[in-house]
């Protein structure tokens, strides 16, 4: 589709997604890959200088958030976004942060071409037991988060006392929290605390202990079991990346 001049859509059906309703024999006058007129077909004014492409049977809707992919990371990161606009995404959450992204975001440097989806938000580094090993350090480390500019906290795999005090913190400095639901939480509680959406539905086991009439046994043998123990002692970054490269895979 050109972006230089105008073009216009021709008989095409519009989708309400508020209400569902659907409106056919529609004109869409785009300039410069902006919509600047919708009117109906019949009302058109007849331009033989804009390009026109006929779209009888067709349906135009708004653009898609795609709410969690890890684009941003990947080496061929330009590429990917460039297909994901292709396919009609125009805004994307990135679920993979890390100081270096937030900087590079403040910078202006983040590999994002002109043909792109548009970056929505972004954590800092995920709270794991690497980095939050105790609920004062899971504070400490919401609190600079807050500074480098994230926005929304993530976390995986840190044990159910660090969790609650991981959403409670980043409630204090008005973050919101989400990720992986902890082994040994029960997701009631945690939405009622107000962790915002569990990704993967998990992973792990909470999903389907809060299904059985044993959750609590199960959920207190679960915590007693998490798939990454905290570290007595700080782990180089390359470690790091090792060790959830391995669980992740």
């Amino acid at each position: 589709m050109p972006v230089a001049g105008k073009l216009r859509l021709r008989d095409v059906t519009i989708v309400d997604t508020h209400t569902g309703k659907l409106t056919q024999s529609i004109d869409i006058l785009m300039d410069k890959g902006r919509i600047v007129a919708i009117t109906p077909s019949t009302a058109t004014s007849k331009d033989s200088s804009i390009p026109s492409i006929v779209a009888t049977g067709k349906l135009a809707v708004p653009g898609y958030n795609k709410m969690h992919v890890h684009v941003l990371d990947q080496g061929n990161a330009p590429a990917l976004l460039a297909w994901m606009l292709a396919e009609g995404i125009t805004g994307f959450r990135q679920m993979s942060g890390s100081l270096e992204l937030l900087a590079e975001r403040r910078n202006g440097t983040l590999p994002i071409g002109k043909n792109a989806p548009a970056l929505l938000v972004m954590p800092g580094s995920l709270l794991t037991p690497f980095n939050s090993r105790s609920p004062e350090m899971v504070r400490a480390e919401i609190q600079q988060q807050k500074i480098q500019g994230a926005n929304f906290i993530k976390v995986a795999l840190v044990s159910p006392e660090v969790f609650f005090a991981a959403i409670a913190g980043a409630k204090s400095v008005g973050l919101p929290i989400l990720g992986h639901l902890q082994e040994g939480v029960a997701p009631e509680r945690a939405s009622r605390l107000g962790f915002r959406s569990i990704e993967h539905l998990g992973p792990g086991d909470p999903i389907w202990i809060g299904c059985s009439s044993e959750q609590s046994a199960l959920l207190e043998d679960a915590a007693r079991h998490p798939p990454l123990k905290a570290p007595p002692i700080p782990i180089p970054a390359f470690i790091q990346r090792i060790v959830m490269a391995r669980l992740h895979a």
